[in-house]
């Protein structure tokens, strides 16, 4: 008896790092897993968004964008102009969208009634429908009801930008970003 959980030790400590790789492969492999992977092990380490200087040249935001919201009313951009607000491009298939979300979740929850929040999807409303119940989100999601402008054009998802009631660009992340760091959250207190 003592012999086998002596050989059963010495698996383990020649092992281990096998035993770990593993593990973490199968985590990263599913996605559902693999979300909540990221959303609690990346994005801490990944850091903060991209926080831009403010020069005199700055391109404003472009205020031009029509969006609909899961009920089919539609609401102007141009609605925010003097407001501060961010702009989410994310897609429910996206993982990085997905692991990003709870910073932002956090955000809004904060800051919603300071900041106009956007969270924007092509994808069908049904299907964002059935996202936001299964992970009881309140959050104000839309699809695009005219042309994105080019001021927005990415090709990456998610992609971020916190605007402030000047129209400049204060923040912005391709790709994954921790929104909820100090650092964002002492730029919104200041708007």
């Amino acid at each position: 008896m003592k012999e086998q959980q002596q050989t059963k030790q010495s698996f383990f400590k020649k092992h281990w790092s096998n035993i770990v790789f593993v593990v973490l492969l199968i985590i990263i492999l599913i996605p559902k897993t693999r979300a909540y992977f990221q959303s609690w092990v990346v994005i801490p380490l990944i850091g903060s968004p991209e926080i831009l200087e403010q020069n005199e040249d700055d391109a404003l935001a472009d205020y031009n964008l029509v969006l609909k919201d899961l009920e089919g009313n539609r609401i102007h951009l141009n609605q925010s102009k003097d407001k501060p607000m961010l702009i989410n491009f994310w897609a429910t298939w996206c993982s990085p969208c997905i692991a990003e979300l709870p910073g932002l979740v956090e955000l809004y929850d904060e800051f919603g009634h300071r900041v106009d929040f956007y969270f924007v999807s092509n994808e069908h409303k049904d299907v964002l429908q059935k996202f936001m119940t299964i992970k009881e989100l309140k959050i104000p999601v839309f699809n695009p009801a005219s042309n994105i402008p080019a001021f927005y054009d990415t090709n990456a998802i998610p992609t971020t930008y916190l605007i402030g009631s000047d129209g400049k660009v204060i923040a912005k992340a391709e790709g994954m970003a921790n929104w909820d760091s100090d650092r964002v959250k002492e730029i919104i207190r200041n708007l």
